[in-house]
């Protein structure tokens, strides 16, 4: 049996117009294009809105799709980052560029890693924001979207994504089906930890903003040779393509 869930209360609203009552902007199970939320100008990663949604039963197998319609209010591309959240725990994130106008309507679906996050169906909730975050390691801010290259005896991509304090992904590499990725600034440069369980720590070596670019030293094959024992190193390479 389908199920559809819809926005019936606001969470938190930062930035974004009406103040109060926005979920009633955005609760349609049909969409309807006369009302909506609108952000500020320049909108950041601070800038959101989150609302809680209807809960669900537990849904048999098959697709979970996320759908939104957006558009944007001038002539300039406006990425927005559309997360679902089960409370505060991070489901799924993707981002956006809207179009001039409401259609067609953006989704996304949700994939078996992300829907495996999910254990409370009655809980989960929607935040859309802006796509760039200020940090104290960069001058220029930062995607909350980032891909981590892993090259050498260890190869393959991924995806790391913004909490709200740090960048963290886990995903299949060479040898490792889950190969966790967390990317920290700590008020004075760059970190990633890295590893199955990101229990090693490399500092930046070099660092770009425009575009977005991190490079780290060789990593050790000591920090995957329980999965891939004939593994002695390879660079790690931190950019932004959404």
């Amino acid at each position: 049996m389908s199920q559809k869930t819809r926005a019936v209360q606001d969470v938190s609203v930062v930035n974004w117009t009406p103040t109060t009552n926005l979920y009633q902007r955005v609760d349609e199970i049909v969409p309807g294009d006369s009302d909506y939320a609108e952000s500020a100008p320049n909108i950041a990663y601070e800038d959101h809105f989150e609302v809680l949604l209807a809960p669900l039963a537990w849904p048999q197998s098959g697709p979970q799709t996320i759908r939104i319609r957006a558009r944007r209010a001038g002539p300039t591309d406006v990425p927005v980052n559309v997360r679902l959240l089960q409370g505060s725990q991070l489901i799924a994130s993707r981002v956006f560029l809207p179009g001039s106008s409401f259609g067609p309507t953006l989704s996304f679906e949700l994939s078996e890693i992300e829907k495996a996050r999910i254990t409370d169906y009655t809980n989960l909730r929607l935040r859309v924001s802006g796509t760039r975050v200020s940090v104290n390691c960069c001058t220029a801010p930062v995607s909350v979207v980032l891909f981590a290259d892993l090259v050498g005896c260890v190869n393959g991509t991924v995806r790391v994504v913004y909490d709200g304090t740090l960048w963290f992904g886990s995903g299949s590499v060479d040898c490792i089906d889950n190969m966790d990725v967390t990317l920290v600034c700590d008020g004075e440069g760059w970190t990633v930890y890295i590893g199955p369980q990101a229990d090693c720590n490399i500092g930046a070596l070099t660092t770009s903003t425009s575009p977005f670019r991190i490079e780290f030293p060789t990593i050790s094959g000591n920090c995957m040779s329980s999965h891939c024992p004939a593994c002695l190193g390879s660079t790690i390479t931190i950019t932004a393509r959404e």
